[in-house]
């Protein structure tokens, strides 16, 4: 692992020059030193379950392979105040995220704390930072962006996903009023916390998710071991918790709706869902999906968060999308040009380009 322990004092301060308590910045390998404090923590500032020590637990389990994780630390009078997990090595800094990563960001006190986590991750990174899934309006995401394009970096920030999503203001029936008329039949839905019989919940959902299209593109949760192993990792993780809520439409008792849902700070989040496209005709991840935002106007949600890209079926239902953006650094070195110029304007032309420069040095 590149990433040593070390420790170096923050600024305290923001950008506006807004004076804080100073903090003290210390890397660390791995999640279990400090997994107990990051939750105490993440609780503190109602941080949602995609910046918890649990479900980037289950993504390294499930996603890292040989990669080591390193967390930065922030402490002020020796009490954790920010905390945020990269991968590394030699001179470059990456989140420890993929296409299973519905959203990356610090968690973070306050804006001052961020503000010291962005800047130390940016100075790590001196061949290239590569940060996915970052929501810019968050504190850490924008002093990152700051920090690079302050510092004179060849950067590229590029959106990746517009994440569809309902505020749930008001009351459901007001928000039903302007739906089409199809997602508006009765039905019975049956939602477990999955804290009884979670493996044989899960076995059944995860059949449903993994029915038609998605068995044929691979991207079902059962069409690969790690892919499995992690969602039943955050599964277990979330139930313990009561966060999870497992959605199932049946038919004569058969499932053929799924909906996997974390519900945290006020809002659900959408993980995966999925139906049996023999029962189409019945539109059962629509009937779901109502039956679910049902539910969290009874609960007093703020926000059904559909997570993932901007698909068709769910702009059905809201037409409020989030940005999530991928933001790159790459240093002055002959390393982080060539990797800028080939994500820049494709491998092609960077060797073309570089080989041009190597000529022109002789």
């Amino acid at each position: 692992m590149s990433f040593k322990p070390g420790i170096q004092a923050g600024t305290g301060a923001g950008p506006d020059g807004a004076g804080a308590e100073s903090s003290t910045l210390e890397w660390r390998d791995g999640l279990e030193p400090v997994a107990d404090e990051w939750d105490e923590l993440a609780e503190r500032v109602g941080a949602g379950p995609f910046q918890r020590p649990g479900w980037f637990a289950a993504w390294t389990r499930g996603f890292a392979g040989d990669a080591s994780l390193a967390v930065l630390t922030a402490r002020r009078g020796g009490r954790l105040v920010g905390a945020v997990p990269v991968l590394g090595r030699r001179g470059r800094v990456s989140s420890p995220t993929n296409w299973h990563t519905p959203s990356f960001d610090a968690v973070a006190e306050d804006d001052a704390v961020a503000d010291d986590l962005a800047r130390a991750v940016v100075a790590r990174a001196s061949t290239r930072l590569d940060l996915s899934f970052l929501d810019l309006d968050a504190p850490f995401a924008a002093r990152a962006r700051a920090a690079v394009e302050g510092a004179g970096r060849r950067t590229i920030c590029r959106p990746v996903l517009r994440s569809p999503y309902v505020d749930l203001e008001g009351d459901f029936e007001s928000y039903e009023g302007g739906l089409d008329t199809k997602f508006k039949r009765e039905l019975t839905i049956e939602f477990t916390d999955g804290r009884s019989e979670l493996e044989r919940q899960l076995a059944e959902g995860f059949a449903v998710e993994g029915s038609g299209w998605k068995v044929d593109r691979g991207t079902a949760i059962a069409s690969r071991p790690e892919t499995e192993a992690f969602y039943t990792d955050v599964a277990r993780w979330a139930a313990e918790r009561g966060w999870l809520d497992l959605g199932f439409l049946r038919l004569d008792g058969r499932a053929i709706a799924f909906a996997y849902l974390i519900v945290l700070v006020g809002v659900v989040h959408v993980v995966k869902v999925g139906f049996d496209p023999e029962q189409r005709k019945f539109a059962p991840g629509s009937l779901l999906t109502r039956a679910a935002i049902e539910r969290a106007y009874e609960r007093g949600m703020s926000r059904y968060d559909f997570l993932g890209a901007e698909d068709r079926y769910k702009l059905d239902w809201t037409d409020q999308v989030r940005e999530r953006v991928r933001l790159q650094a790459f240093g002055s070195g002959p390393a982080g040009v060539g990797g800028y110029l080939a994500w820049r304007y494709g491998r092609p032309a960077a060797k073309r380009l570089l080989s041009r420069g190597r000529r022109e040095r002789g």
